[in-house]
């Protein structure tokens, strides 16, 4: 597949912390899916691993330099300082890019108006991943959005000041509303699946992930760092009756999806944010 105006090259990103676990396949996958002759840099930020990754991403012939000070923020804007072509790609350490990945995505690009285009993921935890296809079916394509399987256009991204370093937690939200407010599209293709390997237990996921994400959820407030529409889903009283409501939400979602764990999973999601949020609150 080439770009609707040619065969065009593009630099592909990745910012890792001690991903020696998934990266062997995760990168294989990325010669495989992307071809050669479309590949124009391949960039890896490494954000202080202990582990083998650093040694994992030279022997795939990935460029590997230092995150100087830590976080996705940062590690993103020094891959994004090394790009010299006019799209780049980001893929996450856990990852498995869909075979037709590039095909498929890449041609939104072309499109009038589109900064970033993505394809959508699902874990391959079952309970995560009953959710998350919950999410997919219920929520559509303005509510989901990453930065783990995507094409930029480099020129927009730059001009909006790169990837926001303020956050730790919601990088993409923010890059995402800056897209937006700035009058570009950021498309997310729901028809494009690629597999996120995630080998761990679902409810403490649930808890940790959202009880962090969620104390930032006052700066964002604040700062307003979200766009309107955005920021308006973390009010805390809608966020209190998410949480009342998480009970029959999560028998619903058990009911629909056949996976009896969503009944107690979901109530922990929100329960989890709202003690986040709380504890955002008075720590800010």
């Amino acid at each position: 597949m080439c770009f609707e105006d040619g065969m065009r090259r593009a630099d592909v990103c990745m910012w890792v912390r001690n991903g020696a676990e998934t990266l062997p396949l995760v990168l294989e996958r990325i010669d495989e899916v992307i071809p050669h002759e479309a590949i124009g840099q391949k960039i890896l930020v490494d954000d202080r691993s202990t582990d083998d990754s650093v040694e994992i991403a030279k022997e795939f012939n990935w460029d590997v330099y230092e995150n100087r000070e830590g976080g996705i923020g940062c590690g993103a804007n020094t891959a994004l300082s090394k790009v010299r072509t006019d799209l780049f790609i980001s893929v996450e350490q856990d990852v498995l890019l869909n075979r037709d990945w590039y095909d498929r995505i890449s041609r939104h690009m072309a499109r009038d108006n589109v900064a970033v285009a993505q394809g959508w993921r699902l874990s391959t935890n079952p309970t995560i991943r009953a959710f998350e296809t919950f999410g997919v079916e219920h929520l559509g394509a303005d509510r989901l959005y990453s930065i783990d399987n995507n094409v930029y256009d480099t020129k927009v991204i730059r001009a909006l000041g790169g990837f926001p370093t303020m956050v730790r937690y919601h990088v993409d939200a923010v890059l995402r509303s800056r897209v937006r407010d700035a009058g570009y599209a950021w498309l997310t293709d729901m028809s494009v699946v690629s597999t996120h390997i995630r080998r761990i237990n679902a409810f403490r996921w649930a808890w940790e992930r959202n009880y962090r994400i969620a104390t930032e959820y006052p700066m964002l407030i604040r700062d307003r760092l979200l766009s309107p529409d955005e920021a308006i889903k973390l009010d805390p009283v809608f966020q209190l009756v998410k949480t009342v409501l998480s009970l029959p939400i999560g028998g619903y979602m058990a009911m629909k999806t056949g996976c009896p764990q969503l009944a107690l999973f979901y109530p922990v999601v929100r329960l989890a944010k709202l003690v986040g949020h709380i504890k955002g609150l008075v720590e800010g």
